[in-house]
């Protein structure tokens, strides 16, 4: 899911650092989170919801839940080693796409590491903050929720849609169990990062039949879905 990082990471022309990236350290416990997920959407489906997708989306967080509840491996996901040579990047990994149900949704695993850890070093270089996305909207419906840790979702106006300007307008720290839904009708502009005291485990929900779908999408439209802060 590269794409998809890149839409969401701010991009930078020069980089200095090593880039390293939250993965998955146990591939079968991976597995199980995957199948265990599947077995919940299809419940879900049983109850043959006239529009799979945006019913899914809109019960993401008792979804979500229920994947706690139910088994889910947080230790499946690790955070890397970093040092003075290097940044920490959050990533992405899939857990389930609609394909196979004509559904267009697609479920993402994301793995942040603490903004804490991520400033160990070089604080103040421009080129550390692949730890948390970009301010940014979404060129699809997208919907997410906290699986694990706690996540700081921080909400945007623009301020000059040309120019892709904003000003925050408000913050909130969402813990497990709560999420949002942007059903792309209205204006959503966010950015989220874990300031939390541990990593942070987040369920993501995307309007498209696969993850290659919607990395094309991510990525041919980012230009028009990312903003600049504009300071008060």
């Amino acid at each position: 899911m590269k794409k998809l990082l890149l839409f969401l990471l701010v991009q930078i022309s020069v980089f200095a650092y090593e880039l390293r990236e939250c993965y998955i350290q146990d591939p079968i416990k991976h597995e199980e989170n995957r199948q265990l997920l599947q077995e919940i959407i299809e419940e879900e489906l049983d109850t043959s919801p006239e529009d799979p997708a945006t019913y899914l989306s809109e019960r993401i967080n008792e979804i979500g839940v229920q994947l706690v509840q139910n088994g889910f491996h947080p230790d499946a996901y690790a955070v890397p080693e970093i040092d003075e040579y290097s940044v920490v990047s959050f990533d992405t990994f899939t857990l389930w796409e609609g394909k196979k149900h004509s559904i267009p949704l697609t479920f993402f695993l994301y793995i942040w590491p603490t903004e804490q850890f991520a400033l160990r070093y070089h604080p103040e270089s421009p080129e550390n903050w692949f730890y948390a996305s970009c301010i940014h909207s979404h060129p699809i419906p997208c919907a997410f929720t906290v699986l694990k840790g706690a996540l700081t979702q921080s909400n945007y106006e623009a301020i000059d849609k040309k120019a892709k300007t904003a000003r925050m307008i408000d913050k909130r720290t969402l813990i497990v169990g709560e999420g949002e839904v942007d059903d792309t009708k209205g204006m959503f502009i966010h950015r989220m990062i874990n300031q939390g005291n541990v990593p942070c485990l987040s369920l993501h929900a995307y309007g498209e039949l696969t993850a290659k779908e919607v990395s094309k999408q991510t990525v041919d439209f980012q230009a028009e879905h990312i903003y600049e802060c504009e300071e008060a």
